[in-house]
């Protein structure tokens, strides 16, 4: 998450103050486990078949997959970027479609922070009322 909360900032990770960063890093991954928690369990019946791999470097990987519907509607391809780390593996991006979902939330961070005068201040204070709009449609 360290890595991907970096890229995700680009260019602005480097005027941004070490709190904001840190604070930005916290929310992030906030944001990131209640996105996915939300959109995955909106599944149900569907089945992921890996339909392959590549690599992509040393360290990198492509893993190809489908989503298969359970009443026959086209597949879902889905490629999740892997990253080794030791002797494990951790996913750095998810792309839907052909669709990253890095890239996506990179572009839209940048228009939060551009609307917002050009600091993170004003996007983590957007991912906090989001992240606090969330928990109360959950209540």
């Amino acid at each position: 998450m360290p890595r991907i909360s970096r890229f995700v900032l680009g260019r602005y990770w480097l005027s941004a103050s070490e709190p904001e960063k840190q604070e930005f890093q916290r929310l992030f991954e906030e944001y990131v486990v209640r996105a996915y928690a939300t959109r995955f369990s909106a599944y149900s019946g569907q089945t992921v078949k890996v339909t392959g791999s590549r690599m992509e470097g040393q360290d990198d990987a492509v893993v190809s997959s489908q989503i298969v519907q359970p009443q026959g509607g086209p597949p879902v391809k889905v490629d999740w970027a892997v990253k080794k780390s030791g002797s494990d593996y951790r996913i750095t991006d998810v792309s839907v479609e052909g669709v990253s979902m890095v890239l996506t939330q990179k572009q839209e961070f940048a228009a939060v922070i551009e609307r917002s005068g050009g600091g993170i201040a004003g996007l983590n204070k957007a991912i906090q009322d989001k992240l606090g709009a969330t928990s109360m449609a959950q209540q």
